[in-house]
């Protein structure tokens, strides 16, 4: 970018309804935005913290609510979607719009932002994420559906016009936390497995098919039952795991997963629940034997290869690896849709033009939405963005002669210890969570391996696990997105979701959604992400939403007196008084 002009734009720094920090005038501090989101908490509105970063309070409760423009949702700034998408259609210039949280009690906002998008997104897209959510969310006593991957994305292609080209969704490479979210449970009341497997024992299996499936009641199954909870939590009035399993499997159908295709997907996941009966150290041989007999039959596998040629280890490591594969052929099935939709809708568009249904050779743009739902990554991705002047923006900046200060030596510290503990994540392979990961996915893949070559070729699990005979195991590896890439080679803007107290959802009070108000708890996720420090760094030190090539620049404004060159671009900027850091002109004339 060194040979380009970077200017503050209008259209990317719109004005934002919910207000915005101070842009001259005093530092921003903690006890200042503590005032400023208690007070656009009560009303419902977002805070803008700078040109790219929004701020919001939500709750379970306020997740319910209206806002004040009237929509049924949770708090989101819309108009920074609006200026996400703005900037990267004139600028013709990618961009990624993460969201994340600095408290595990946040609802997702991922649905409802994707729906603020001035983007005209298939209505296939929402019933995928419909069909797709219960094999990501589960039953906390934090939060009663908390998302338990390492980060989703929804990329959309579109031309500079604003058309849609494409839309995908994708798991990042970091996959699932399966652990957590079935191989072991917190064993303590208000935590759950996966949603998917509460709703594949309900009353919405018909009689053949429970017959089929040999399907018992949660407590049979040695995974289900470490925390003694199977109902949704009685706080959510509407909470039923018997509808919700009716609406999970009208989308899958909607989806193209019907017929035997959703047959082998529930064979599959009842499989899984009875090899958990064979995955403990303590499980006596003959339930042992008895479980291998059964997932052998649903899986499609012999049932000596369970019993005899996987340890107790490797069965858990089984589990684990087929499930992510179940969930990377669902979401490869959502993206055939959501394709199919776009295409379909293209077709009608060009139908009377005697034209074949084609995409135009336009230049395209990518708009990437990524949800973080933890916190611990959703920080570290953050702060590195913001305070690390060695990558993205920061250092293209610096390269074009941008004097910047560093951050404070205790800010960088927090920033590298909030990197250190999410450094998988984020693709750094010096330390040792790297080894380990890497050893972990070794492991995986060779059980997979193991196990995948004796099921019968005929099979749905050796659909799911070979899904290009020729390939292999690509688990992991094909149809997923890279986060450190993504966030590397876009324009990155943050949304941020604030949790206003610590009490646990069912204590809050539904009568009033916006009462429950802790400032201790506010302000410590506020000093945790050192959100003050990130407003006065962007707001007086180092930050853009536009930048131009130099005789692109002087093309643009040469009706205004701008003269021709860089000096003729530099004279113009000190007649209008924008020389103390509005406007920048890079040094060099290369890159």
């Amino acid at each position: 970018m060194s040979n380009r002009y970077s200017v503050y734009s209008s259209h990317s720094a719109a004005f934002s309804t919910g207000g915005r920090a101070p842009q001259s005038g005093g530092q921003v501090s903690t006890t200042t935005l503590l005032n400023a989101l208690h007070a656009h908490y009560t009303t419902g509105q977002p805070y803008q913290l700078d040109a790219g970063t929004s701020l919001v309070v939500n709750t379970l409760l306020t997740a319910t609510q209206a806002t004040p423009e009237g929509h049924i949702g949770p708090t989101i700034d819309r108009e920074l979607a609006a200026r996400a998408w703005e900037h990267a259609r004139r600028r013709a210039e990618d961009g990624c719009i993460v969201l994340c949280s600095t408290h595990h009690s946040t609802p997702s906002v991922l649905e409802p932002f994707l729906a603020t998008l001035p983007l005209s997104t298939p209505s296939i897209a929402f019933t995928a994420l419909a069909a797709l959510r219960p094999f990501l969310t589960a039953v906390t006593s934090f939060n009663p559906s908390y998302s338990l991957y390492s980060a989703l994305s929804a990329c959309y292609t579109l031309t500079l016009k604003g058309d849609i080209t494409g839309l995908s969704l994708a798991l990042s490479t970091s996959g699932i936390n399966v652990r957590k979210g079935f191989l072991d449970i917190a064993s303590e009341p208000g935590y759950r497995a996966f949603d998917v497997f509460y709703y594949l024992l309900t009353s919405a299996s018909t009689p053949a098919e429970r017959e089929f499936l040999d399907l018992k009641d949660a407590s049979s199954y040695a995974l289900l039952r470490k925390s003694g909870t199977y109902a949704p939590p009685s706080y959510l009035p509407t909470a039923d795991d018997a509808a919700a399993a009716e609406d999970f499997r009208s989308a899958l159908k909607a989806i193209g997963i019907k017929g035997a295709a959703q047959r082998g997907l529930l064979s599959v996941l009842a499989g899984l629940l009875k090899l958990g009966n064979a995955a403990g150290f303590l499980v006596d041989q003959e339930d042992l034997e008895e479980a291998c007999e059964d997932v052998g039959g649903l899986l499609g596998i012999d049932p000596e290869v369970l019993l005899h040629k996987c340890s107790t280890d490797e069965r858990e490591v089984l589990i684990s690896g087929i499930y992510e594969a179940l969930v990377d052929w669902v979401i490869g099935k959502a993206n055939e849709a959501i394709a199919s939709q776009l295409q379909a809708s293209l077709d009608d568009s060009s139908r009377g033009s005697g034209q074949p249904a084609q995409w135009s050779d336009d230049d395209t743009v990518s708009i990437t939405v990524v949800d973080l739902p933890r916190p611990a990554l959703g920080r570290a991705v953050a702060m590195r963005g913001v305070f690390d002047d060695t990558l993205g923006i920061n250092a293209e900046m610096k390269e074009d002669g941008v004097v910047v200060p560093p951050a404070g030596p205790a800010v960088l510290n927090d920033m590298t210890a909030a990197i250190a503990q999410v450094e998988v994540d984020l693709g750094i392979s010096t330390g040792p969570t790297w080894r380990e990961r890497e050893y972990e996915l070794d492991k995986r893949h060779e059980v997979l391996e193991k196990v995948g070559l004796e099921v019968e070729m005929d099979s749905f699990l050796r659909q799911i696990l070979f899904t290009a005979e020729s390939e292999g195991i690509t688990l992991g590896k094909k149809g997923r997105f890279d986060l450190a890439t993504t966030l590397g080679s876009s324009r990155v803007w943050h949304h941020i979701s604030i949790h206003p107290t610590d009490d646990l959802p069912e204590n809050l009070n539904p009568s009033m959604p916006t009462a429950t108000w802790s400032a201790s708890a506010v302000s410590r996720q506020l000093r945790e992400w050192r959100l003050a420090e990130w407003a006065n760094r962007r707001l007086r030190e180092i930050d853009f939403t536009a930048d131009f090539d130099v005789e692109e620049f002087i093309g643009r404004y040469f009706r205004l007196g701008c003269g021709e060159g860089k000096d003729g671009v530099e004279n113009w900027l000190v007649e209008r008084g924008w020389t103390n850091g509005d406007a920048w002109l890079a040094i060099s004339e290369s890159g």
